[in-house]
């Protein structure tokens, strides 16, 4: 009986890592694709409304780096990522542009790029994290650390808040001419 369940737990363990280093793979690559694809399309629905000229160099450099991470989204990995940032920095140059956020001013057109950047960047760092079962507890911890720490400054703010209403009552309470003598200290405070 326990050949058995050991049996049936490794073909278990082995269903379970086929899917994940199978079909699930392909699925975030093509999903965060997906996304890229809307975003190079939402670029060139900006171009095409004229707030790029479809000949303009940064309009070009965005839409190449776009095209690029498409090409290559199935090469994208955290593993690669740390070995080209920290082992391979040296042989590597990285384009100082980035996705040609230089030379842009402060306008329709940046808000334009900066929109499909984030949403690149966005559907890029969903499929790596999705593609490395071993980050998925990580990232859940640190969600829900973000989730905490985000509802502590709002009970914070919550509680200074109520905080400065309970004083302002007590100011006004210690004012009043038939205030009880111990409260118009409060008074003194401002």
């Amino acid at each position: 009986m326990q050949e058995i369940d050991t049996l049936v737990f490794i073909i278990g363990c082995i269903a379970i890592l086929a899917v994940l280093y199978g079909p699930w793979q392909e699925y975030w690559i093509e999903w965060a694709r997906q996304k890229m694809f809307d975003a190079r399309e939402e670029l060139f629905n900006a171009a095409g409304d004229g707030l790029f000229s479809y000949k303009d160099r940064r309009y070009r450099d965005v839409r190449s780096e776009i095209e690029s991470f498409i090409r290559f989204a199935h090469k994208i990995s955290i593993a690669r990522l740390l070995v080209y940032r920290f082992v391979l920095k040296d042989q590597f140059h990285v384009n100082s542009k980035g996705l040609a956020f230089s030379g842009i001013e402060d306008g329709p057109q940046k808000q334009a790029v900066f929109k499909v950047t984030r949403c690149v960047l966005r559907a890029i760092l969903v499929m790596m994290v999705m593609r490395n079962p071993l980050l998925w507890g990580p990232v859940c911890l640190l969600v829900l650390f973000v989730i905490v720490a985000h509802q502590q400054r709002r009970a914070k703010e919550y509680v200074l808040c109520a905080g400065r209403a309970m004083l302002e009552y007590i100011r006004d309470a210690a004012r009043a001419e038939n205030a009880v003598p111990h409260l118009r200290i409060f008074s003194l405070v401002r």
